[in-house]
């Protein structure tokens, strides 16, 4: 079964975001932000989880992504990838693009024609922290 990237990293971790706000990213541009977002970004934990969400849903979410990676490259190309002792699984490759004015990640899976929008709250060296339109918060670290 194929997941899209962020969906990858968390269920229900990506759908349509017009909801943009002030961000950490400050004034970067679009492509500095890229930029910076590039390398291999290894899923940490949720910050915060939906309102409503119960400690049993809490839990098997964080259990469901551990191991979870993604690769951003500077082509614009994205991996998603599943780490699991020795072995590693390719989840999914696709597109993905920084957007308005470096405050909203945007990904697109090979497999789909919709892409999928988070707000980035937080893109320093090795930490991105994002929020989804359902007001959860991931914080990722990059491991290279």
């Amino acid at each position: 079964m194929k997941i899209s990237l962020l969906t990858a990293i968390v269920t229900c971790f990506l759908f349509s975001c017009n909801d943009a706000k002030e961000s950490k990213t400050g004034t970067k541009t679009q492509q500095e932000t890229q930029a910076g977002l590039q390398g291999k970004w290894k899923y940490e934990k949720f910050e915060k989880f939906a309102e409503g969400t119960s400690p049993e849903d809490a839990s098997a979410r964080e259990k469901l992504n551990e191991g979870l990676i993604v690769i951003f490259n500077a082509d614009g190309v994205y991996y998603s990838l599943k780490e699991s002792g020795a072995m590693t699984d390719t989840l999914e490759t696709g597109r993905y693009e920084i957007i308005n004015n470096g405050e909203q990640l945007v990904t697109t899976g090979s497999a789909s024609a919709i892409g999928d929008t988070v707000r980035i709250i937080e893109l320093s060296g090795n930490t991105l922290k994002v929020e989804t339109p359902a007001k959860e918060v991931l914080l990722i670290k990059k491991v290279n």
